[in-house]
C-alpha cells in the first residue's frame, strides 16, 4: 500500500506520522492492542507530533473502535450461525438414531422367536408337529409386520426430515 502509493502524503522521516499510518492499515489485525498502544500516544505529550498528526492519531482511534465493533457483530453472527448448524446437526442424528433403534426393534423379534426353538425345547407349542418350522416362521414374519405397522403409525421412521437455516 505504502510502496504503491495510495496512502496520501507518505514521509519516512515523519516518523510518528509513518507510526500512525501503519496503524490506520493495520485497523482489523490485532485491535485490542492497537487500542492500548493508541490511547498511550495519545496520553503521552513527549513523542514529536507535527499539526496533522494530532486528527490522524484521532481517525485511527475512530477507525479502531469502529473495526473493534465489527470484529465483535461478526464474531455475534458467526456464533449464531455455528450454533444453528450445530442444532440441525443434533436433530439430524437424533433422526437417524431414532430410525436405526426402530429397525434394531423390528429385526429383533424374529431373531428371539427362532432362538427360542433353536433351544430344542420340549414342550414348546408347534415343535412336535411336521409343519412347525413353517407355522413358527409365518407367526415370527407376522408379528414383525405388526410392530413395523405399529412403529410406522407411531411415526418413527420419518428419518430424512430436511431442515433449513433461515
Amino acid at each position: 500500500m505504502f510502496s504503491s502509493g495510495r496512502v496520501r502524503d507518505f514521509y519516512t522521516y515523519k516518523k510518528t506520522r509513518f507510526i500512525l499510518q501503519i496503524l490506520y492499515r493495520n485497523a482489523s489485525t490485532s485491535l485490542r492492542s492497537n487500542e492500548v498502544v493508541l490511547e498511550k500516544m495519545l496520553k503521552i505529550d513527549n513523542i514529536k507530533r507535527y499539526p496533522e498528526d494530532e486528527d490522524l492519531l484521532e481517525d485511527v482511534i475512530i477507525e479502531n473502535k469502529q473495526a473493534i465493533e465489527m470484529a465483535n457483530i461478526y464474531s455475534g453472527i458467526l456464533s449464531g450461525t455455528m450454533d444453528a448448524f450445530a442444532s440441525i446437526i443434533s436433530n439430524n442424528q437424533n433422526n437417524v438414531m431414532k430410525f436405526l433403534a426402530a429397525i434394531t426393534i423390528v429385526l429383533s423379534i424374529p431373531t428371539m422367536i427362532a432362538s427360542f426353538y433353536r433351544m430344542n425345547f420340549i414342550n414348546i407349542p408347534g415343535g412336535d408337529t411336521p409343519h412347525g418350522f413353517v407355522l413358527v416362521t409365518v407367526a415370527a414374519l407376522l408379528i414383525t409386520v405388526l410392530q413395523f405397522l405399529y412403529l410406522e403409525r407411531k411415526n418413527f421412521f420419518n428419518r430424512y426430515e430436511r431442515q433449513s437455516v433461515v
